[in-house]
């Protein structure tokens, strides 16, 4: 999602310190978790945020359990990425139903 955050940031969203993760990190969701808090624990020592927010869904449960101790921590409430990214769970479904071998 890197092009829509770039998006966002350009039309003035304030986006302070957008990170970005190897999405083979989905396919071993204990890594990804773990990936995930160190770079949660990094931005934690700042003093220039309003919130860590998460663009990734429960992904494999990879982002449960994750705890952001000086800020708020925002995570979508979404299945996975994809239907994070395509908006919705329906959108999801209606995805899969069209082409259920993939994307």
């Amino acid at each position: 999602m890197e092009r829509e955050l770039g998006h966002l940031s350009a039309v003035g969203c304030r986006i302070v310190d957008a990170r970005y993760l190897d999405m083979g990190l989905h396919d071993r969701p204990d890594v990804l978790r773990a990936r995930l808090q160190a770079e949660i624990d990094q931005v934690s020592v700042r003093d220039d945020l309003d919130a860590v927010v998460l663009v990734y869904g429960l992904c494999g449960c990879g982002t449960a359990g994750l705890a952001a101790r000086r800020y708020p921590l925002v995570i979508p409430r979404a299945h996975d990425c994809v239907t994070l990214f395509l908006g919705s769970k329906e959108a999801y479904v209606e995805r899969q139903r069209l082409c259920p071998s993939g994307f």
